[in-house]
């Protein structure tokens, strides 16, 4: 499946993504959501707490292949959330050949009244219990950034890393790349 400037904008959503909110035990291969260049529509998923450029939480035995994205994603609905420019939301879920590029993952809103919380990744915002994440990428042109009046956790492959003991059966990071 192939998603050509998809716009997404479930600013009530639990979970939003360009191909799912939301998946359990869903096997996702070959997919891709990108920027046509030569329109003036541009790629835009927007939701409130778990936001992904393909999917907002994958969870219990969901496993993503060979999938890429390219979008801007942005989790600006709530007072948490977690985003990412794959996958907002990841708990025992495997992801392995995917890769964000030319993504932009933004979260918070530049009006912050009260205590936010935001977990942004260029890949994924949040990997929890179980999730596995192999030979996957991230490169330069993927930008991630919060508002200055929130509290944010921002990496250029992950956010937040929920229990994380590489190399053992909880989160795993085998052989990706941040470039």
């Amino acid at each position: 499946i192939k998603l050509e400037n998809p716009n997404v904008v479930a600013d009530n959503s639990r979970a939003t993504g360009a191909l799912a909110g939301e998946t359990y035990h869903t096997l996702i291969s070959g997919c891709s959501v990108s920027n046509n260049t030569s329109t003036q529509n541009h790629t835009r998923i927007s939701g409130k707490t778990y936001v992904g450029g393909l999917i907002g939480s994958a969870q219990k035995g969901t496993i993503v292949s060979n999938c890429a994205t390219s979008a801007y994603v942005n989790g600006a609905g709530g007072k948490q959330s977690a985003v990412g420019g794959l996958v907002g939301f990841a708990q025992n879920a495997q992801f392995s050949g995917c890769s964000a590029d030319e993504a932009e993952v933004e979260s918070g809103s530049s009006a912050a009244t009260d205590y936010e919380k935001h977990v942004l990744g260029g890949l994924v915002g949040m990997a929890g219990n179980g999730s596995v994440f192999k030979d996957c990428i991230t490169y330069a042109d993927t930008r991630v950034h919060g508002f200055q009046d929130t509290e944010n956790d921002a990496g250029g492959f992950v956010g937040y890393a929920v229990n994380a003991v590489f190399g053992d059966a909880q989160s795993v990071l085998l052989n990706c790349e941040s470039y």
